[in-house]
């Protein structure tokens, strides 16, 4: 229809004619997806408002779909469907809406019928007719029994000109009156009892105006003729009267009232007003009715400056995107930003979002706005990116129109490929109306999103109608609770937000509340685990450079992807419940809680812990007795990933701790404490076991002595000496300890007993020692008057309030041991101490020479390439074997790590194993990698063991092969030469030797080969993001979505330690290797999430054909090349 000049060219003018007088309009339009429209006569031309053809043309695209009003669409569409199937001769009728040109809504009729055209195929004929020309005969509404529009503006009309000539007629008024979200009421609970709902309101109406004149005007909207006084008093008790019509239902309504001031005012226009006040608040939440004013006017006036400026606006950048932080209510941390449209026009100011955005919407354009968003978005990502600036994820909102006006994934896939932009770093929004319209294709768009690696929000949760029934269809990945709730902060809506943070977590979709202002609304957010938190508390919508301002400022630090990770999993636990819970966050060096409930405080108090901060402090102090035992049982828990137990004493109280890590990264893990006070569990039963077994270890202590600080007395709990006896109290003092001392230590030790028994010295050895104990060995006397080793323990306890002391006495280790002579020796030689023996025997100091004249002549003569060094990686030896490898001398090296040398291509991969070593006293063997030898890369196989002095290891030992050397020689050797360890592919020598022998084969038999270099930029980036844990694992993502790259005769190596693969292909020509590329492309991209981590990633490729360079390096020239000439 585009290239006609007008609808219909071809048709008789005088058969024109009469089509042009009919009480309607004729339309035909194909019968395919576009339905494009093939003809339009004057009167649905007109219909419309439109000055001709070419502005009906330019109005409607040219399509029946963009005639019908958008709401309509797809009901029209489906009842047609329906009459076309189940109708023998093909008719259908339907009645829809239109929208003029001037934005007018106009009900029509549609008599339509289905024919074959030759050289047309289907089409549909309609005859096409406005429904007010039929109410002119019969305007009596079926449903309701009020009158309708023609009747009611004729009545009006007559009414206003009688009171005119009545002064002392009442003033008077016209109330608009919408349900508001009627259609979705019908889509949740039917037709039919939407037509039941539409006769209780008019039973509403005729009770509150029994005296006024009602009209229905159109589907849910209602006219009232009536007196001004108390006007608003009676739209209230409709209001009431209609929320409470439907137990468990949520309805509202709308009302507009235009205060007749003139009688002589056209019925029509005043209607018209009074809708206009009435459509001005259907978005406001807070306001129920509203009166015309010339303010009204002058919103309607900006609405519709929207309208015709929007293209001007966007071009000039008068709209700016603004972003307002979204915090994480575990850690304070900066999770999200949520950006929003803001229109700063020279002309009119600042024009509200509550103005443009539903104009925009109106009049279909607002595809415009949301996709200048998310450019805007994406463009801001990339230039934070490029500046090293830390980035988070970014929310957008899209409009119900955006589905139906323009492909919405593909223009977003086009964007963020343009900017490079990871999909999981953009989340959509979409409010609970879109859901109302075209159930399968929303359904089918969200799927896409998913696949395509982008989250999908549900906008203003709880704000509709059909909320859960929404949640129910469809598939979300996070909840905004709209911020009404928080609006009337009350009893009633924390426990509607409770409800809903439960019901989002047991469903594993997290939840957001907008509209947090004060600090009240935001402990109780995170009280009840709602994850993220927005609103002014935090910080207004603002300019992007602002926000950083802002951030800085308020000290608002951003989340790493790797925490993301790990607390969205820890966000979907449930926290409000009766058992003692806690969330925990763990890293190399510390633990914290960040968030403990009520029943888990009380174990806390019971124990004297009186809040959070205190539970972090005593988890921070490295001197508490528990702090190593319990850092060793959470590394447990770390490692196992499973549910951990253990259990303690504390403060007199026996408890048991739980824990099990739900995430786990390189950078945090989180997880799940659940504490519980066993004391008096299980009718003492617990109890009971746990203080049989302490007792009985009692048994094995020559004393135990509790001394009381404050007081300065030492309490005897046990002892075996003779002159004391359990319960003697006696005050402890430094004569008291000279007296024990000169009684009954050994005279070679009482010095250093009297310094280790001083209550300051015991703290100051007990904080050293990261166990809150003070440990040594002295000789007592017996009662037979013979020394026995024995072992004093002095604890300090940080749990008593004046850090009372705990000294328990026994037997050293050594005193107990049977094999002690055998033993002894050997307990010190561990420690480095050789035991005084003058008369050692004298063959073993032979020995002793020979092993130390063999190992000099292994290092100056063995081919072996062997080295040493000491615990900071420092060498300290090599044999000369390893010395002349490299052409050094032994000075070169000493004191020197590998990156002094500077001869590794990769140091990480060394360094790492280097510390495995020296730290766990772990042994690599064979370990492949590369190191530069006379300016040449070569392949080696390195073998590293621990030196230990005694129990401690000091160093390092180990030796390396050539393997580059041995390829020629050894099978085995080659294998390794030839195959990448991570993938099992050929690597990079493999590659080159197969090339050469491809490249052979094209020299002497003229049979050319394709080499392909593919490339995932965006590998390297995701290992450090994530950690170099799921490199493997992303590496063998990427070789199953290279597995389908299905050609026969081809070879795959995976080159390098990146994201970069190398392929020869022979037998197959440059069109299906493209073919092939394109789909892998494709592969690459729909890879959305490694080992439950987000991330998007991309493919680039080059080719190179034997025959455009003759030889195997210039194909690789080729390659790189024009790979590097490529942009993403």
């Amino acid at each position: 229809m585009g290239e006609l000049t007008y609808p219909g060219n071809g048709i008789p003018d005088a058969f024109r004619s009469v089509l042009d007088e009919l009480p309607g309009g004729v339309l035909v339009y194909r019968g395919t997806r576009e339905k494009e429209i093939l003809y339009a006569s004057k009167g649905v031309i007109q219909m419309l408002e439109c000055k001709d053809a070419h502005e009906f043309i330019n109005y409607t695209f040219g399509s029946f779909r963009h005639f019908v009003y958008i709401d309509d669409v797809g009901r029209v569409e489906r009842e047609i469907d329906e009459q076309m199937r189940s109708s023998k001769d093909l008719h259908d009728y339907v009645n829809y809406r239109v929208r003029t040109i001037t934005g007018k809504i106009v009900y029509v009729e549609n008599f339509g019928r289905r024919v074959k055209l030759p050289g047309e195929g289907d089409v549909f004929c309609a005859f096409v007719m406005d429904s007010r020309v039929k109410d002119l005969t019969r305007d009596i509404d079926s449903l309701t029994g009020f009158p309708g529009q023609k009747r009611f503006l004729r009545h009006a009309g007559n009414e206003l000109k009688h009171r005119s000539f009545n002064t002392e007629a009442p003033e008077t008024a016209i109330l608009y009156f919408n349900i508001k979200n009627f259609k979705m009421f019908n889509v949740q609970y039917g037709g039919k009892e939407g037509d039941q709902l539409l006769r209780d309101v008019a039973d509403i109406l005729k009770e509150v105006f029994p005296h006024d004149y009602i009209a229905r005007f159109a589907d849910d909207h209602f006219v009232v003729l009536t007196d001004y006084v108390d006007l608003k008093l009676r739209a209230r008790e409709v209001y009431q009267k209609l929320v409470s019509l439907r137990s468990g239902v949520r309805l509202d309504a709308k009302f507009g009232v235009y205060h007749v001031t003139d009688s002589n005012v056209n019925p029509e226009l005043a209607c018209d007003l009074a809708k206009l006040a009435c459509d001005s608040i259907r978005d406001r939440l807070d306001v129920h009715i509203l009166e015309y004013t010339d303010e009204v006017w002058n919103l309607s006036e900006l609405r519709n400056y929207a309208v015709y400026h929007i293209d001007e606006a966007l071009k000039n950048g008068y709209i700016k995107v603004y972003y307002q932080p979204v915090m994480r209510s575990l850690s304070g941390t900066l999770c999200g930003l949520e950006a929003l449209a803001r229109w700063e026009d020279p002309e009119k100011g600042f024009i509200s979002t509550g103005i443009f955005i539903p104009a925009l919407e109106d009049s279909r354009q607002i595809s415009k706005l949301d996709m200048y968003m998310i450019e805007h978005v994406c463009q801001n990502y990339r230039e934070r990116v490029n500046r090293g600036e830390p980035v988070v994820p970014v929310s957008f909102n899209l409009s119900r129109i955006d589905f139906f006006t323009c492909e919405v994934l593909e223009e977003l896939n086009r964007i963020t490929d343009k900017y490079c932009v990871p999909h999981y770093m953009l989340n959509v929004e979409i409010t609970e109306s879109v859901f109302v319209h075209d159930f399968r294709k929303i359904s089918e768009e969200i799927d896409n999103f998913h696949k395509a690696g982008f989250q999908v929000w549900m906008d203003d949760f709880g704000s509709g109608y059909s909320s859960l029934n929404v949640l129910k269809d469809y598939s979300f990945d996070e909840l905004k609770i709209d911020m009404a709730f928080l609006r009337n902060f009350n009893d009633q809506s924390r426990k509607i937000i409770k409800s809903i943070v439960l019901m989002a977590k047991s469903l594993g979709v997290h939840t957001l509340a907008e509209g947090a202002e004060t600090q009240e609304q935001v402990d109780f957010l995170r009280s009840v685990g709602c994850e993220k938190i927005q609103g002014y508390f935090y910080g207004r919508p603002m300019k992007y450079d602002d926000l950083r301002v802002h951030c800085r400022d308020k000290n608002l630090r951003e989340e790493t992807r790797q925490e993301e990770f790990a607390y969205d999993k820890l966000g979907l636990i449930n926290v409000l419940t009766g058992a003692p819970v806690a969330l925990c966050a763990v890293n190399d060096k510390s633990m914290r809680i960040l968030y403990e409930n009520d029943a888990y405080k009380k174990v806390l108090e019971d124990v004297s812990v009186s809040d959070l901060r205190q539970a972090n402090a005593n988890l921070a102090a490295d001197d508490l007795p528990m702090h190593k035992k319990f850092r060793t049982f959470v590394d447990k828990a770390v490692d196992s990933m499973k549910k951990e137990s253990m259990t303690y004493v504390d403060n007199g109280k026996y408890l048991r701790v739980n824990m099990e890590i739900v995430a786990r990264t390189n950078q945090i893990s989180v997880g799940r404490l659940a504490l519980y006070n066993i004391t008096f569990d299980d009718k003492f039963k617990e109890t009971k076991r746990y203080d049989e077994i302490f007792r009985n270890a009692i048994l094995f202590y020559d004393g135990i002595y509790y001394v009381h600080m404050d007081t300065g007395v030492l309490e005897v709990l046990e002892t075996i000496n003779p002159l004391l006896k359990a319960g003697d109290r006696i005050p402890y003092a430094r004569q008291l300890i000279a007296c024990y001392a000169a009684r009954f230590i050994h005279r070679d030790d009482q010095e250093r007993f009297m310094q280790y028994a001083d209550a300051k010295r015991l703290y100051e050895i007990a904080k050293a020692s990261k166990r809150s104990e003070a440990n040594n060995v002295f000789r007592v006397k017996q009662k037979d008057g013979n020394y026995r080793w024995k072992e004093f323990d002095a604890i300090v306890l940080y749990k008593s309030q004046s850090k009372d002391l705990l000294l328990c006495l026994r037997d050293a280790t050594m005193e107990r041991l049977r094999e002690r002579e055998e033993k002894v020796p050997e307990f010190f030689e561990s420690f480095g101490y050789v035991p005084r023996n003058e008369t050692r025997d004298y063959n073993q100091q032979n020995s002793q020479i020979f092993i130390n004249n063999a190992l000099q002549s292994f290092l100056d003569f063995s081919g072996i390439k062997f080295f040493w060094k000491d615990k900071n990686r420092r060498f300290k030896g090599a044999s000369n074997a390893f010395l002349n490898y490299y052409g050094l001398k032994l000075e070169d090296i000493l004191g020197k790590t590998d990156e002094d040398m500077g001869w590794h291509i990769n140091e990480g991969p060394y360094k790492d194993d280097e510390w495995a070593v020296l730290r766990h006293g772990r042994v690599k063997r064979h370990v492949i990698g590369h190191c530069i030898v006379k300016g040449v890369p070569h392949t080696i196989a390195a073998s590293k063991f621990p030196i230990y002095d005694g129990n401690e290891i000091v160093g390092l030992a180990g030796y390396f092969n050539d393997v580059d050397k041995g390829l020629w020689r050894q099978e085995q050797q080659v294998k390794i030469g030839l195959t990448d360890p991570d993938t099992g592919l050929f690597g990079f020598r493999g590659m080159m030797m197969t090339g050469l022998q491809y490249a052979d084969n094209y020299r002497l038999h003229g049979e050319d080969f394709c080499a392909i270099m593919l490339d995932v930029p965006d590998f390297d980036a995701t290992v450090r993001m994530y950690g170099p844990q799921i490199r493997k694992k992303l590496l063998k993502r990427i070789q199953k979505a290279l597995d389908t790259f299905d050609v026969q005769k081809r070879a795959l190596g995976h080159i390098g330690e990146g994201g970069n693969f190398l392929c020869f292909v022979k037998g197959q020509d440059a069109k299906s290797i493209h073919k092939y590329l394109i789909q892998l492309a494709k592969n690459i991209h729909e890879i959305t999430k490694i080992d439950g981590y987000d991330c998007t990633l991309y493919l680039r490729y080059s080719t190179a054909w034997c025959s455009e360079s003759k030889n195997l390096d210039g194909m690789l020239h080729l390659l790189m090349e024009r790979l590097n000439d490529q942009k993403l």
